[in-house]
């Protein structure tokens, strides 16, 4: 994996610093759901204001009152606590086809992670889709799918033919 300019990489950094307080916000939450319930939504409202103050995110787009139908609390509050991607003015081809490799080929997790970049690493890709969103007017999920052709055969983009597709306007 390259290194990316810090505009285009995920900060982490601040990740890891609201990490545990989002976490513990979605299991103090859960565990008051399963106690006592939350007919009035008023706990479900004070957890998305936090949550909405500390990351300045719409929590709309999170599952929050059922996750565990999803990948997991910790997956969830990791998610949460990453910024958004920037709009970067000057992407090179270099890194669009870095982004794209790290999409279509994610480092997988090892299971002696030692930090918050090592252990969500392989849960960066909703990272990276709405960063080429942002970027690349030519971006489109399908880029990124297996796709059938006429004749009824599955394929996938390679690496390369998804940089072409977006890098040329």
């Amino acid at each position: 994996m390259n290194k990316l300019r810090s505009i285009i990489e995920p900060d982490v950094a601040l990740a890891e610093e609201r990490y545990p307080i989002v976490l513990q916000a979605i299991r103090d939450y859960t565990k008051l759901i399963d106690e006592s319930g939350d007919e009035s939504l008023d706990a479900y409202t004070k957890l998305t204001t936090i949550l909405h103050e500390l990351t300045g995110k719409d929590m709309a787009a999170y599952n929050l009152d059922e996750w565990w139908e999803e990948e997991g609390d910790e997956v969830l509050a990791f998610r949460i606590s990453l910024p958004y991607p920037l709009k970067v003015p000057d992407f090179t081809k270099e890194e669009l086809t870095e982004i794209v490799t790290r999409i279509k080929n994610p480092e997988l997790p090892r299971g002696n992670e030692e930090n918050i970049t090592e252990t969500f690493a392989i849960y960066l890709d909703q990272y990276y889709h709405k960063l080429l969103s942002l970027n690349f007017e030519n971006y489109d999920i399908k880029q990124f799918q297996r796709n059938k052709d006429k004749s009824g055969k599955y394929y996938e983009y390679s690496v390369n033919e998804i940089v072409e597709m977006l890098w040329n306007k």
